[in-house]
């Protein structure tokens, strides 16, 4: 059940990110200064902000934007997570030992303040903002790829290809990965959200994309001093933050149920 309403929450997110242009006429940009603050209504759907541009094809803008980055900031967390986990746990001995360390060192960092102060350093933009979600963002999947490597390699198909001479990318393609999949998926989907969070709060602090791209975050920030008077122009975009976040957290809770359970009635 989680899983429907969350699928059928992210066909709602993708539809206004794909056609959301095509039901409005406005451009996400253009500025009408006779048409400000105006509220939701059918010639304006979400209503329109202080500079009288249309609500709803900043938020399919934004909405487009966070997706983007949330998706590929968590997919490049995967796979050097994955890549980093494995070869940690095959190679094993001081090499795992190295590995490891290195990752406790970057762990040591708190996550926001290194994005923070790395986007402040970097010239602004989506690369630059995918760059700084994916500096130490990788760590869980790196541990958690680790410790299913761990017990993996204790398997008698694993163990009865290393005897006949199977190389590490042997193990890792033939034997590791293929058996890693459902954690690898599970941990996809709720490194997402978590993505599309830290990409509009840093756009809400200044340090996202820049104008004149609309982010979600920025939109938040920018109608703080209006929610007394305007409240459509914060809660909107808020909401479609949420819905986002809530739909892959219900799609990844129902893999990791699904996984949970597939474990259990394998011991």
């Amino acid at each position: 059940m989680k899983a429907v309403v969350g699928l059928i929450l992210l066909a709602i997110c993708f539809f206004l990110v794909c056609f959301g242009n095509l039901i409005s006429p406005y451009s996400y940009d253009a500025i009408d200064l006779m048409a400000r603050n105006e509220p939701p209504s059918w010639q304006h759907l979400f209503g329109t902000d202080d500079l009288g541009r249309d609500l709803f094809t900043r938020v399919a803008q934004g909405l487009r934007l966070s997706l983007f980055i949330g998706c590929v900031a968590a997919a490049i967390d995967c796979l050097i997570g994955v890549v980093w986990g494995a070869s940690a746990a095959l190679l094993g001995n001081r090499i795992d030992t190295l590995m490891m360390s290195c990752i406790d060192i970057l762990a040591a960092i708190p996550y926001s303040i290194l994005t923070i102060v790395l986007l402040v350093v970097m010239d602004p933009g989506i690369i630059s903002v995918i760059a700084a979600l994916v500096v130490s963002g990788w760590i869980t999947m790196a541990r958690l790829m680790r410790s299913h490597v761990l017990t993996l390699v204790s398997k008698e198909y694993v163990i009865s290809a290393r005897l006949v001479g199977a190389g590490f990318f042997r193990v890792l393609f033939r034997h590791v990965l293929p058996n890693s999949v459902e954690i690898i998926t599970t941990t996809l989907l709720l490194t997402i959200p978590q993505a599309i969070f830290l990409e509009s709060f840093l756009s809400f602090l200044g340090l996202g994309v820049p104008p004149p791209f609309a982010s979600l975050g920025r939109m938040v920030q920018e109608s703080l001093s209006a929610l007394p008077y305007f409240p459509w122009r914060l809660l909107i975009p808020a909401a479609w933050i949420s819905i986002a976040m809530l739909a892959f957290n219900l799609i990844g809770e129902q893999w990791y149920e699904k996984l949970e359970c597939r474990n259990d009635s394998l011991t």
